[in-house]
């Protein structure tokens, strides 16, 4: 028998027991503005996910532009960091 919690919705129609659970339906990824201390003074483009594939051309197309920072840790931010790199070199 596992060790751990059960879980389920009551009443459960399917019990899973385990000790680790991770959650990667990607339903939960939700839009959230950026709200970074001292962001007013950055003078680099600050881009949401949820507005990233209209301003990507942009970062893509400024030569100035020579790194990114993601933050984040869905699959949007990965996706984006794929994205970035596979430009980068193309």
């Amino acid at each position: 028998m596992v060790k751990g919690q059960t879980i389920g919705p009551p009443p459960a129609q399917r019990t899973i027991k385990c000790s680790k659970l991770i959650n990667a339906a990607g339903l939960t990824s939700a839009y959230l503005p950026i709200n970074i201390k001292g962001s007013e003074r950055f003078t680099a483009p600050i881009v949401n996910f949820g507005d990233y594939a209209r301003e990507a051309t942009k970062i893509y197309e400024d030569s100035s532009i020579g790194h990114v920072t993601v933050s984040g840790g869905g699959k949007a931010a990965y996706d984006i960091v794929y994205l970035m790199a596979t430009m980068a070199n193309g």
